[in-house]
């Protein structure tokens, strides 16, 4: 299914939630956010989709519950945030934006703040095999070990015999965006 929750239109914050009806072709409403936001970081764990910050919320976090259809708000967060990275894995919503990484675990319904060992901005963030990797504007690149105990720098590689040209010889490419299966 494809969830929109939020957005913008002209000055005005919606707080309209659609889900996508494959057999229908067409949007179906669901019930709306309590407070209407856009460039929030999202992510599902379980039946429950997290929405954390964004303009409009900046601080909050609103929390859809799949099985009942009912919003509820959760704890707010640290710091406030919008246009960061919405990741999830080990079960927890993991926000990352600039130097710090708020984290919320469902089951404790508590954040936790992380301090990253470099800084961004940040291009984009994903998960491979329960490792968060994320990516800077700069082009490098870190991940993080399943855990969290600690993070080091990734490198993007490609087989030397799937290249062609110049990139052959070198056997690695730099890449600016990434799908990880």
């Amino acid at each position: 299914r494809l969830y929109v929750a939020g957005g913008i239109d002209g000055d005005r914050t919606l707080s309209l939630f659609c889900v996508y009806n494959q057999a229908t072709g067409s949007w179906d409403a669901l019930p709306d956010l309590p407070v209407g936001c856009y460039a929030a970081s999202s992510g599902i764990i379980g039946d429950q989709l997290l929405i954390a910050g964004g303009n409009g919320t900046y601080n909050r976090l609103q929390i859809f519950d799949f099985t009942t259809g009912q919003w509820r708000l959760g704890p707010s967060l640290p710091q406030g945030r919008y246009n960061a990275h919405g990741v999830v894995s080990e079960e927890k919503l993991f926000v990352l934006d600039r130097n710090i990484m708020l984290i919320y675990d469902p089951r404790s319904d508590a954040w936790i703040q992380e301090r990253l060992p470099f800084y961004g901005p940040w291009k984009c963030a994903c998960v491979h095999n329960g490792r968060i990797v994320a990516f800077l504007h700069n082009g490098s690149a870190y991940e993080r070990d399943p855990g969290g105990s600690s993070w080091s720098a990734y490198r993007c590689t490609a087989a030397r015999d799937a290249l062609k040209g110049p990139e052959k010889v070198w056997g690695t490419m730099r890449v600016e965006s990434i799908l990880l299966g």
